[in-house]
């Protein structure tokens, strides 16, 4: 197909054009797969599959054994690497010579939403934070219960998610802002 150069970086491995039309970009060998609305769904599934593999070899590894979590990980990690690359970049369309651009700003996404959607999300991530938070204090009522193994992973956790909360509320004020 024709050279494409206005790529421009939106995710890990997500990239658009000024038109606004998605690819999955390899910069590597400088191609890219056009990605079409119906496909959309299936590459959102894909996108989740480094997260999912970390999940089931954490899970494995709390419940049963760590080694066993370690190698159900890592053949989930492979399973799914093979079936994204085989079975659905495979049937994309590809582009070849693209030559990739710059990285766009991280809240040029939220500023193409409109603003209404970015304000209730941003309502949502405030709410979001104070149940977090809530959740917290009456699951742990007293220091002496915060030793447990369990609760130790809820603060964690909590804490992780409430720095992603912050850090996607950051991003949607600064494109409320300009």
């Amino acid at each position: 197909m024709k050279k494409n150069t206005n790529l421009h970086k939106k995710t890990l491995d997500l990239y658009v054009d000024e038109y606004g039309k998605q690819y999955i970009g390899v910069p590597k060998k400088n191609i890219a797969y056009v990605l079409t609305s119906k496909d959309e769904n299936k590459y959102n599934v894909f996108a989740g599959r480094y997260l999912l593999s970390f999940a089931i070899c954490v899970l494995i590894m709390l419940q049963i054994d760590w080694k066993l979590g370690l190698g159900v990980g890592f053949i989930t990690l492979l399973v799914s690497e093979a079936c994204y690359r085989k079975m659905f970049l495979s049937k994309l369309p590809i582009i070849t010579n693209v030559e990739f651009g710059k990285k766009l700003e991280s809240f040029d996404d939220l500023k193409q939403q409109p603003r209404m959607k970015n304000i209730i999300v941003l309502i949502a991530l405030v709410v979001l934070i104070v149940l977090l938070f809530l959740n917290l204090y009456l699951s742990i009522p007293n220091l002496e219960e915060l030793k447990k193994t369990n609760n130790i992973i809820m603060v964690i956790g909590t804490g992780f998610l409430v720095l992603y909360a912050l850090y996607y509320g950051y991003r949607i004020i600064k494109a409320l802002v300009k």
